[in-house]
């Protein structure tokens, strides 16, 4: 699921070394104009031109006038860009590169073409879509949720997030990544991208130098719309066409300009931003190498220390995207103490970087740490947002981002209420600037609904989820949507809705086709989905359409994993269920044995637990085959392997195993062994559950009867009068038909008196179990249960019994 990170100022404005725009009115490196100072959109009708100087011939005149002309466009383009018109300023800045001279639009075509660059007109490179959101994941503050993969076993979980997409190509220039997962955003900006401006023409400089400062203003345009292919490749002309300024043989000009810092760092910007579109793609380690390029740089040239903090905080979430907290810690701290000399301690600047430097405690699960830096930085952002002098920097959403890593802390922190809380408030600030439907409000909502999920609260967790699938649907089909549809489902799931659940799971599998395409059905995410489908045929008992879905998913893992995978394995078990489900008993224990055969070979051993739950398998199957000897060896193994395993025999399911193995030594007429297997049983779960435990008191009733049809009477009144003590000592809330239990119990007590020729004994058990079995205070019996005892033992003339006691000693 996607997370949020709190964002920086638009432009470092403090920076002296930047800040010289009245060096020259037209310079290429100057900050750019305020909203009232830039011009307004009435220049596209009318383009202001200077007179030629006195003396200059024809030529030179000609040439003046294409130069201002080229000037006054690039002004109108960035008018239209403070007005946010991105579309038409980039027009404007186009027109200007073509309209200087032949020379100037052949280079751009030439240039254009090695870069699978459109250049004839504005509207080619703006068709694309302006809402794709071209992100890549990183490491953020996620959801307490795992990554979907294909698990081993077919168990339902709600996830945080799905798997992330594969990252198109980045020569294809027409998808613009408009299917890659997003976790970071512009309205949530990590102090990544800080040049965001476009630049004014130097009227003074060369062709090449204007050129370049042209192609840079296209590739913020593409910036503003999220075209990151476009506006990577814009950048990268405009870095190519500088450098071929830069050494060309105009020393005489070249040295004029490099002897101002600002036209110094034009590279600089470049480098940044280019950085920054590789980021937004994914492609980390080219943005890494563009950032340190800029970086080295800026030391190399003495400049600001502002722009020096701005590269090492985004230097230090690259580390930090690659999993080095190290690195990224020493990236971080430094452009925090740089931020803090230079603006102070309430600088927005400084709230990002403290919020950045949190994410690094938060991926060393260092939440205590983490939730004191993302609260300091909340200080600054709401300090920011109060300012009472017009000059606010801090925006709501800002603000909203740090609610919301707050409380996703909490919730680490299991301070679920406090969590909540925090989220609420993200909502509360967010969705007015952004929108009830606006995807980042649905995945807070989702992180309200994983809390009340985890705390138990699961019709709650189905509502938020519901709402946060409706504000996802008002958008395009995205992974966000799958993911959401996907736990609602499991949740359905859960709650025994399974008609719901199979309805939001086949919802779920038409998107992830549409989204990776229909052939594509090798995609994991797509056999997750086929899973959860398959796991719900079976619980609503169409067991013949789940082993269909079953085989189709062990088809594509053994195109995809190999006949030997783990994955293979799981779904081999699962098929050997629905088998086993349809009573097909044979074929059910030949998949259960292919897939002991696949995990053995993969562990080389069978000490494992997913060996021992197969050997169970086959233990039961086997002995409803009367395969007894089969059921014997499965469950000793399993046995064995269990306590190995666990270190211990004090487990539940060890329990049940000594049961099962005792079950087949009776059926198999050694109940001498059956006996030991029973009292084994009964020690372990007096350990496990507690002396006085419910499933004890049922385990010794089993072992009584036992007993009993061995001709054992005295060991047979032992167990079930513990049987007996322990059960009327359970709380009626625990046991629905305690009163019935207790009756039964009584029943059997009293026939083996009869037995023992014990009347007395016999007619206190059967008195007991009448009054009981007739108790009117008792609201699940009945007047006429009485009928249903059933006094058993000798015959009066014909005596039988099976191992009848000894006669007494004479």
């Amino acid at each position: 699921m996607a997370s949020f990170t709190n964002s920086t100022p638009t432009t470092n404005t403090s920076n002296s070394s930047i800040s010289c725009k009245n060096k020259r009115r037209h310079s290429s490196l100057s900050l750019p104009l305020t909203a009232q100072q830039a011009p307004t959109r009435s220049c596209r009708a009318r383009i202001v031109r200077t007179n030629s100087k006195d003396g200059k011939d024809d030529h030179e005149q000609r040439k003046q006038q294409c130069i201002d002309d080229v000037a006054a466009l690039n002004e109108v383009g960035i008018a239209n860009l403070y007005a946010g018109d991105a579309r038409v300023a980039q027009e404007s800045f186009i027109n200007a590169l073509s309209s200087c001279s032949p020379a100037t639009s052949s280079y751009l075509q030439k240039k254009g073409n090695q870069m699978n660059l459109s250049v004839a007109s504005a509207s080619s490179s703006s068709a694309s879509n302006s809402s794709s959101n071209g992100f890549t994941s990183t490491p953020q503050l996620n959801l307490n949720t795992s990554t979907t993969g294909t698990s081993n076993e077919q168990t339902t979980t709600v996830s945080g997030t799905d798997a992330t997409a594969k990252s198109n190509d980045a020569s294809n220039s027409d998808s613009n990544s408009a299917n890659m997962h997003v976790y970071q955003r512009e309205e949530y900006d990590e102090g990544m991208h800080i040049y965001k401006e476009a630049l004014y023409l130097d009227t003074e400089a060369s062709t090449l130098f204007r050129d370049a400062t042209l192609m840079y203003n296209v590739g913020q345009t593409h910036l503003r719309t999220r075209q990151y292919h476009d506006a990577k490749r814009w950048f990268s002309l405009s870095l190519a066409t500088y450098v071929e300024w830069n050494s060309s043989n105009d020393t005489k000009a070249v040295a004029a300009s490099t002897s101002s810092s600002e036209t110094i760092l034009n590279d600089v910007k470049i480098h940044h931003n280019i950085a920054f579109c590789y980021y937004c793609l994914g492609e980390n380690e080219q943005a890494m190498l563009h950032y340190q390029t800029a970086f080295a740089r800026l030391q190399e040239l003495a400049l600001g220390d502002s722009d020096i903090a701005a590269c090492c905080n985004s230097i230090g979430i690259l580390h930090l995207c690659r999993g080095d907290s190290v690195k990224a810690m020493e990236c971080l701290q430094l452009a925090l103490n740089i931020y803090k000399r230079l603006l102070g301690a309430k600088a927005s600047p400084v709230a990002t970087c403290l919020s950045n430097i949190a994410r690094v405690f938060f991926s060393r699960q260092e939440f205590a740490t983490a939730l004191a830096l993302f609260q300091e930085a909340l200080q600054i952002r709401q300090f920011q947002a109060n300012k009472k002098d017009g000059h606010a920097i801090s925006s709501p959403v800002d603000e909203a981002a740090a609610m919301f890593n707050i409380g996703q802390t909490f919730q680490k922190l299991g301070k679920v209420q406090e969590a909540l809380g925090h989220f609420e408030a993200f909502r509360k600030l967010a969705e007015p600037v952004l929108g009830k439907t606006h995807r980042d409000i649905a995945t807070c909502i989702k992180a309200m609904a994983c809390i009340h999920y985890e705390t138990g609260n699961i019709n709650q967790a189905c509502q938020l989820l519901e709402e946060a699938v409706e504000c996802s649907k008002t958008g395009k089909p995205s992974l966000e949507l799958t993911c959401l549809l996907r736990d609602m489902g499991c949740l359905y799931s859960m709650t025994n809705q399974h008609e719901k659940a199979m309805a939001r799971h086949m919802e779920t599998l038409q998107m992830q086709q549409q989204l990776y395409g229909e052939d594509d059905r090798t995609n994991p995410n797509i056999m997750v989905t086929l899973l959860h489908i398959a796991q719900n045929q079976k619980k609503l008992g169409k067991y013949t359409k789940a082993l269909k879905v079953y085989r189709g998913v062990y088809d594509i893992q053994l195109e995809v994993f190999g006949p030997q995978s783990l994955e293979v394995a799981a779904t081999l078990c699962s098929i050997g269920l629905m088998l086993y489900l349809k009573q097909d008993l044979q074929s059910s224990l030949n998949y259960y044995q292919e897939a002991l055969r696949v995990r053995t070979e993969h562990f080389k051993t069978i000490d494992n637990f997913d060996i021992a739950a197969t050997f169970n398998s086959i233990g039961l199957i086997a002995f409803k085959m009367k395969k007894l000897d089969l059921a014997k060896d499965a469950f000793q193994n399993c046995i064995r392997i269990r306590i190995k395993l666990e270190a211990t025999a004090c487990h539940r399911d060890i329990v049940t195993l000594y049961s099962n193995l005792g079950t087949v030594y009776l059926a198999n007429g050694e109940d001498k062994e059956a006996i030991q297997m029973f009292t084994e049983s009964i020690r372990l779960e007096r350990k496990t559950l507690g002396e006085n435990h419910l499933g004890v008191a049922v385990s010794l009733q089993h072992l009584a009867q036992l007993h009993q049809d061995r001709g054992e009477l005295e060991l047979a009144h032992e167990y079930f009068a513990e049987a007996l003590k322990i059960t009327k000592g359970v709380d009626e809330s625990m046991m629905a038909n305690k009163q019935r239990t207790v009756c039964t119990l009584l029943n059997l007590m009293g026939n083996i008196h009869l037995m023992k020729a014990e009347v007395p004994q016999m007619m206190e058990c059967f008195a007991e179990a009448s009054r009981v079995s007739c108790d009117n205070d008792n609201p699940n019996s009945s007047g006429d249960q009485f009928k249903n005892l059933v006094i058993a033992g000798y015959t009066f003339y014909g005596i039988s019994k099976m191992h009848p006691p000894c006669a007494p000693e004479a």
